[in-house]
């Protein structure tokens, strides 16, 4: 019941952040009618979860832990705050080089023949626009402020789609990539103002304190893991397919993955929003952690299962519904994509205690072992069934770290 009633804002920030992707691909996919630019456009969103991968997957994640304290001084609200700026905005200058030195690289990636600098330049003020956005609502996620929150990303979304709309009908396709990556931070500078008057009243500039970026310090490794293991595997592994097959069959199967997106997306937006600060705080505590978390578990398995099983029937009605008739052909790329979702999602709900017990080493491995064997698995089963082994190895990954995992918590689920 406590995962139900804390879970109602959630969804609705879920839901909405849900409709905002699903209409701003319908507009595209209407557009332009080829499974070619979903190629492009889900390399770009890769491309700026690679940059956002550290703050997202890191420092946010700490601060959510520490800020959920109630019974953290003041003085360490401040400190934690100070820490989680300056590490995010150490993050983008890290961005903004990376992408200015190899700028003729991303440029020609994206096929961008004119303004090269200025578009660069684009890229990077959407970085720093999504940095804030993210960090300062760690911070709402952190207080449980979830209604606010939900209001907040829905007049984001609202932006997102509006910003989307007006590229496509008045500038070309280098200049959508930049609509659609803004996203939901189009309306930054007010979830700031609003954060920093509600809860950080007395707020000046601060020197960071050594203890507090050291303690954010332990989850930036974990998502240093994440960004090399996971967002950087996912950019090559989508270049090898371009590079091997076609655009046009990447594309295809990007718009099943782009599909999965949606829902993993929301089932990992729902996890973070309520249950990790849930069990964060009883972290310490067995038998209370054993019982939320067998809780949720009761409730959430039986509705992913149902779920994927609905779309692996309808997928052909999703795809044209979802997308349009030019992406029929990609129906083919739905079954073992949805198996390898559900074993996904379900073992997300042990992983994230890795992160809540701030087991950095363990973490890291796990994800490092997880990434070689999908690299593995793909080259072996591409190189017997083409790009439909893309998703077969998919599966066959996340059956791998579903048994590793239970097998690491056997005593939780178990006992």
């Amino acid at each position: 019941m406590r995962f139900i009633k804390s879970s109602m804002w959630a969804g609705a920030v879920v839901g909405v952040k849900a409709f905002g992707n699903i209409l701003i691909n319908k507009l595209i996919s209407s557009y332009y009618q080829s499974p070619d630019v979903f190629a492009l456009l889900a390399h770009f969103q890769n491309l700026l979860g690679i940059f956002l991968s550290v703050p997202a997957d890191g420092i946010n994640q700490g601060i959510v832990k520490y800020l959920s304290d109630k019974n953290l001084r003041k003085a360490d609200y401040y400190n934690y705050y100070y820490a989680g700026l300056f590490l995010n905005l150490l993050v983008f200058a890290a961005c903004f080089i990376s992408l200015w030195f190899y700028k003729d690289y991303f440029t020609s990636v994206f096929s961008i023949n004119e303004n090269r600098s200025l578009w660069i330049l684009g890229v990077g003020a959407i970085i720093l626009a999504q940095l804030l956005t993210l960090y300062f609502q760690s911070l709402l996620l952190a207080f449980q402020e979830l209604k606010v929150y939900a209001l907040l990303s829905a007049a984001g979304i609202v932006s997102a789609i509006a910003f989307c709309y007006f590229a496509l009908i008045k500038f070309n396709f280098p200049v959508v990539l930049l609509a659609v990556g803004l996203g939901n931070s189009g309306l930054f500078l007010i979830n700031i103002i609003f954060i920093v008057k509600r809860h950080f009243p007395t707020i000046s500039i601060g020197k960071p304190k050594v203890e507090a970026i050291k303690k954010l310090g332990e989850f930036v490794l974990m998502a240093l893991s994440i960004l090399l293991f996971g967002k950087m595997v996912d950019f090559v592994i989508r270049q090898f397919a371009m590079n091997s097959f076609s655009t046009y069959q990447t594309g295809l199967w990007q718009t099943v993955v782009k599909f999965s997106d949606y829902y993993t997306a929301a089932f990992g937006s729902l996890i973070a929003m309520v249950y990790f600060p849930k069990i964060s705080e009883y972290i310490n505590d067995f038998d209370v952690l054993k019982k939320y978390v067998r809780e949720v578990a009761i409730i959430i398995v039986p509705l992913i299962a149902f779920g994927l099983i609905a779309i692996y029937f309808l997928r052909e009605y999703i795809l044209v519904l979802f997308f349009d008739e030019h992406f029929r052909s990609a129906e083919r790329f739905f079954l073992f994509q949805l198996i390898g979702d559900f074993l996904k999602m379900i073992s997300f709900l042990l992983a994230y205690l890795i992160n809540a017990q701030a087991r950095t080493g363990l973490f890291i491995l796990s994800q490092g072992l997880s990434a070689f064997l999908y690299i593995g698995l793909i080259f072996l089963c591409s190189s017997y069934i083409g790009i439909d082994g893309f998703t077969l190895a998919h599966t066959l990954r996340y059956i791998v770290y579903c048994i590793f995992i239970v097998l690491l918590y056997r005593k939780l689920i178990f006992s």
